[in-house]
């Protein structure tokens, strides 16, 4: 381009074709570090959906553990019921819902009380302390209520708190 320009011409055809090589660097290096903010921002989402991925899992986990725990309860107090029953005894469900007193039966309900107590174990580990449920038969755990949803009635349980 230059090979038809003389004198100054050529002094500032030069000057401009490096003004645009620098220009054109510019934006490169605009489009370089722009590139790399979305590669990090890429990166973050997938972090990001990993995670909510793990938390999904965790909650249908928690979700089949819960309904796993009210067909154990449900299945105890069948079973507790039968063994009255067998027993000549009439069974009790008490009611045991945060306002009502669970000492009090309900009058169209079959008596059956299911009993368990929770204690927490200390086990000494090499300096340090772990703590171990298991079922207990002492009477010194408080009483507590728990609903079991999908039945009639809920069934009276004991468990102890540290």
């Amino acid at each position: 381009m230059t090979a038809f320009l003389s004198g100054p011409g050529r002094c500032i055809a030069a000057l401009a074709m490096a003004a645009a090589a620098l220009a054109l660097t510019a934006e490169t290096i605009r489009i370089r570090r722009h590139e790399e903010r979305l590669r990090t921002q890429e990166r973050a989402l997938a972090e990001r959906r990993q995670v909510l991925e793990e938390m999904e899992r965790v909650a249908l986990q928690i979700k089949q553990n819960q309904d796993q725990r009210e067909r154990n309860l449900g299945e105890i107090a069948a079973l507790l019921e039968e063994l009255k029953r067998e027993q000549g005894q009439r069974p009790r469900i008490l009611h045991a819902s945060p306002t009502a007193d669970p000492s009090v039966p309900d009058e169209a309900a079959p008596d059956v009380v299911l009993d368990v107590r929770f204690t927490l174990q200390r086990i000494p580990m090499g300096g340090r302390t772990r703590t171990r449920r298991g079922l207990s038969t002492g009477t010194d755990a408080p009483r507590i209520s728990l609903p079991m949803s999908g039945l009639a009635h809920s069934v009276e349980c004991n468990s102890s708190e540290e």
